[in-house]
């Protein structure tokens, strides 16, 4: 497992776009509500980029970031950009279960790993269930590289509880699609066991449930897949189904991110192509020497498309 503080967040182009696309989604959901109450949960390694822009965007004043790798907590909290982030050494399964403000606030929580699904995550995925109130978010990211080898997929089911070693799971893993498939499937399959066992006495408008609204497939180097849920109960969930531009969040079709490398004038050259009113011949025409595949991916995100800039002191 590659530990965050050897990737730089920063210069990863889709990742960047999942980023904003992640904020664009919350601030939808959370205009019914007032972000600015709750916390914020993440795993900020020395970059602290999601935490800037959630606090930036959403005005969240207290945020908990969680750091593994014990070398690493003087630099994280050098590196922190604001005073309301708390750096809290230990693994997410030690930390998550202890940490107060889940007892205080709703909360985000994006727990950005760099593995596969395993055993220890399913058990932070149930701690979030169980620990966070109402309104709360969880979003996962895990590594959905192709498992092209029998023995990496028995190690990837080895590091699941027994249940979910099923042949057909396995058959399934052959593919990319159908890994990421198999590990919302096995997500929602502990999600809906813990739920139904904290509901057990719950009055119908008090009950926890889970909507899934982020499915988003991205590569920069590694091919990865990150899953999002609202904890709503029936109030929330009337709110936001009573909303038409809303209705398309639920159980969403899965967005799959491949940003273009693309140089400063490529970009401003299609920028000015864009919101795109001409046909898919003309666009692909006008856009030249820029491919037509990337012509096409650029336009779907350039909203979100980063630029980079070299600032020499």
């Amino acid at each position: 497992m590659v530990a965050h503080n050897q990737i730089n967040f920063n210069l990863r182009p889709s990742k960047r776009i999942e980023r904003r696309l992640i904020a664009d989604k919350l601030a939808s959901i959370y205009r019914f509500d007032d972000p600015a109450r709750y916390g914020y949960i993440g795993m900020g390694s020395v970059y602290f980029t999601d935490f800037a822009l959630f606090h930036k965007l959403f005005g969240i004043n207290e945020m908990v970031s969680i750091e593994e790798h014990a070398p690493s907590i003087a630099r994280c909290d050098f590196n922190k950009p604001y005073g309301c982030i708390t750096v809290a050494e230990g693994t997410t399964n030690a930390v998550l279960p202890t940490l107060n403000l889940f007892n205080t606030n709703p909360v985000i929580c994006w727990l950005d790993y760099y593995s596969y699904l395993t055993t220890s995550i399913l058990a932070d995925i149930e701690t979030f269930v169980r620990k966070a109130k109402i309104g709360s978010f969880l979003v996962i990211t895990l590594n959905s590289a192709l498992l092209n080898a029998a023995e990496k997929i028995e190690d990837f089911f080895a590091g699941l509880p027994a249940e979910y070693s099923s042949k057909r799971y396995k058959k399934e893993v052959v593919s990319i699609a159908g890994l990421q498939n198999v590990m919302l499937r096995i997500i929602e399959s502990r999600l809906e066991s813990t739920l139904a066992d904290i509901n057990i006495g719950a009055t119908n408008s008090n009950k926890k449930q889970l909507l899934r609204m982020i499915d988003i497939a991205y590569k920069d180097n590694a091919q990865m897949i990150t899953f999002g849920w609202i904890l709503a109960n029936n109030k929330i969930k009337r709110a936001l189904r009573a909303e038409p531009s809303m209705v398309q969040n639920f159980m969403p079709k899965r967005i799959e991110l491949h940003a273009p490398a693309l140089t400063f004038k490529e970009v401003n050259h299609l920028k000015a192509l864009l919101p795109l009113s001409l046909t898919q011949a003309e666009y692909e025409a006008k856009s030249k020497p820029v491919r037509p595949v990337d012509a096409h991916r650029f336009a779907e995100f350039y909203r979100f498309y980063p630029q980079f800039a070299d600032v020499e002191e």
